[in-house]
């Protein structure tokens, strides 16, 4: 009898731990402005990087806080380009992509858009 309940908690507990590693609690916010993120404190929860351009707009970013894994995107006006990438280094570890703090940015700059995401916690 004590096998027995030993052996459905050892399984009730299996199945618990799986189902909880298989849980994905992910956020993903939309933010017209830079100004809008920040006022719902996007950057300083470490969604958005604190180096966006003031005309930063259209901006979109997913988090998943287990993995601490941050990915987005955002629109810039051209007049802004030249101050935001001067404080972009380029990576070492990837091709085509630029470096700030915790982040790696990809820039288009035909399109104005940049791409950014947490480094990977194997890279830091």
């Amino acid at each position: 009898m004590q096998k027995t309940i030993l052996i459905i908690i050892t399984i009730a507990a299996i199945i618990y731990l799986l189902f909880s590693m298989l849980t994905i609690n992910v956020g993903i916010n939309k933010y017209d402005t830079l100004q809008t993120a920040r006022e719902q404190n996007a950057t300083i929860n470490g969604w958005i990087p604190e180096i966006l351009p003031a005309s930063a707009y259209d901006i979109s970013e997913s988090h998943e806080p287990k993995k601490r894994e941050v990915f987005g995107l955002f629109h810039y006006k051209e007049v802004d380009e030249a101050a935001f990438l001067s404080k972009l280094a380029k990576s070492k570890e990837y091709n085509q992509t630029m470096v700030w703090g915790d982040f790696l940015f990809h820039v288009d700059k035909e399109k104005n858009i940049v791409k950014f995401r947490n480094r990977p916690a194997t890279t830091k």
